[in-house]
């Protein structure tokens, strides 16, 4: 299932009925997490583990703001700022839910991904080495030409494709990031 991206905490029946359908088809299902006041999902801190453990065959696929400000363990409050920047704390929500719940991938896109993961490249080396069979290469980006046309000179995905090429030495982990693990993931066999 394409992005959810509803104004309702994650633990609403609603939300759940969804995860719940996704797992009993065996599909997956991208969630958008953003943890402000007029967010999508509320609730990724105290809600995310339970739904990944009760529903282990629904591949979430975790994406934006407040998805990737957990990949540290010091997160702002989403009042402050939804894009973090500095080092990463290690210990974030992040790393213990990726090493410990295979049904959980994490999308790279758009500026929440590329923000998160080029803040700290001495953390984000032992992050890539860490999950390399559940990081999704994506291309959610609103620039029309590759080069940031219609958005302020800007691709996120160029950029997270530059990113990657440099910080993943690994032939076969950098196949599973841009290609193996979304088929995974859509598949159901991973």
């Amino acid at each position: 299932i394409g992005e959810q991206k509803e104004h309702l905490p994650l633990n609403d029946r609603r939300v759940e009925a969804v995860i719940a359908e996704c797992d009993e088809l065996n599909w997956p299902i991208t969630i958008h997490f953003q943890d402000d006041k007029n967010g999508f999902n509320q609730g990724i801190e105290t809600h995310l583990e339970t739904y990944l453990k009760k529903y282990q065959r629904v591949r979430i696929i975790g994406h934006a703001q407040s998805f990737w400000s957990h990949i540290s363990a010091d997160v702002p409050p989403p009042d402050k700022t939804l894009y973090p920047r500095g080092p990463v704390k290690p210990g974030g929500l992040l790393d213990h839910l990726l090493s410990n719940y295979p049904n959980l991938y994490a999308d790279m896109s758009a500026g929440s991904g590329f923000t998160a993961l080029s803040r700290d490249e001495d953390f984000t080396a032992g992050f890539l080495e860490r999950h390399p069979q559940q990081l999704l290469f994506g291309s959610d980006c609103p620039c029309s030409d590759g080069r940031g046309g219609n958005f302020n000179g800007v691709c996120y995905s160029t950029r997270l494709q530059q990113f990657l090429l440099r910080m993943v030495k690994d032939k076969a982990a950098l196949q599973d990031i841009f290609y193996n693990n979304a088929e995974r993931a859509l598949n159901g066999s991973g």
